[in-house]
């Protein structure tokens, strides 16, 4: 698991960590799908959304390594009774028991700390939140007006915190349980000698 949490650390904090890769890039919301739809229509609308893109995965890029530590910490919780069962286990059976115990808690004691990262100036004078606001705000005046009110468009205020933290965690479990699996299956993968010698005890077992 720590392995794990190294690698998956490691990949999201470089540079474009979450918004290199497909499976991991942070987009905004889905239930806004209407505003953004009808942002984009406006002048600079589609410049204020791939602005709002680019920050928040830079958002998620500095959450990760507060996040690793805080399930560093819980991963020495843990008590050998539970490791050992865990060890005995398939797939990515510690990743999803370790998710099970600490996502709720480390969630709320993420907030703070995107909370304060999307209020950081990142282009500019600009932070994430100021940009969030520029889209909702345009996108604002436009279902005020008479062809908005016509066309059934709705006002927004979208808190942005909540589904941002919630999108971080998804991208750190994805690379646990990924490395997990590979460890598992990989004896190259176990880079560790303590990791090496537990596996290649399990992997003696099953034979």
């Amino acid at each position: 698991l720590k392995q794990g949490v190294d690698k998956a650390v490691g990949t999201l904090k470089m540079d474009r960590g979450f918004l290199n890769k497909d499976s991991l890039i942070i987009s905004l919301p889905e239930d806004i799908k209407n505003l953004l739809d009808n942002v984009s229509k406006i002048p600079q609308g589609n410049k204020l959304i791939d602005n709002a893109m680019m920050q928040l995965n830079k958002v998620a890029e500095t959450s990760a390594e507060p996040i690793g530590a805080m399930l560093n910490e819980a991963i020495d919780s843990m008590s050998v009774e539970e490791a050992g069962n865990l060890l005995l286990s398939d797939s990515a059976a510690a990743t999803h028991y370790l998710q099970k115990i600490v996502r709720t808690p480390i969630h709320t004691a993420c907030e703070p700390i995107i909370l304060q990262t999307l209020d950081k100036k990142i282009v500019g004078n600009i932070t994430p939140r100021d940009t969030w606001i520029a889209i909702a705000e345009n996108y604002n005046k436009v279902a005020d007006t008479k062809v908005g009110k016509i066309t059934n468009l709705q006002t927004v205020e979208t808190e942005l915190d909540d589904i941002i933290t919630e999108k971080i965690l998804d991208a750190v479990f994805y690379l646990i349980a990924k490395e997990e699996m590979n460890v598992r299956k990989h004896p190259a993968a176990r880079i560790s000698k303590s990791v090496a010698k537990s596996f290649g005890w399990i992997d003696q077992k099953k034979k």
